[in-house]
């Protein structure tokens, strides 16, 4: 999610007269295209989505299972899902006047390849996706299942 809001950022300087030098985007499908990978977290309570995002990876466990942590951080976490799960931009016709860098790992289950490669396909002055022979954040990053088990 980083990288859409960096790309927003973006955006709103660019509106602004303060276009920045770059933007950088891991493991993040390109804006235009809808989240093939939602995690739905208004339907999981808090275990459940302890335990989705534990499946998902990226976020150290110790703070997912130290219950003071927990409760200052999971409110956040679930919210930025919310956003994640149904963010999609919808002005094509906008334009990135400065470079993008995209990188990503060539076995993420939850943002392959091709959807790296659609921040080429953004009106960008240069974008050129990299992929490393892993996942980006975590060897076991999977798609959880979108509903409470």
């Amino acid at each position: 999610m980083g990288s859409l809001v960096a790309f927003e950022v973006t955006r709103a300087l660019q509106a602004g007269g303060r276009t920045p030098h770059g933007l950088i985007a891991s493991a993040c499908r390109a804006p235009v295209l809808p989240n093939q990978c939602p995690v739905r977290p208004e339907l999981f309570d808090d275990d459940q989505l302890v335990a989705a995002i534990k499946e998902r990876g990226g976020t150290d466990d110790g703070i997912l299972d130290d219950p003071e942590l927990r409760e200052i951080v999971l409110p956040s976490i679930r919210a930025d899902f919310a956003i994640d799960d149904v963010y999609r931009c919808t002005a094509p016709s906008v334009r990135l006047d400065c470079p993008v860098a995209v990188f990503g790992g060539d076995a993420d289950p939850i943002v392959p390849v091709d959807m790296l490669g659609g921040w080429s396909s953004w009106p960008v002055t240069r974008s050129s996706p990299r992929c490393s022979p892993a996942t980006t954040s975590t060897s076991s990053r999977t798609c959880p299942a979108s509903s409470p088990g």
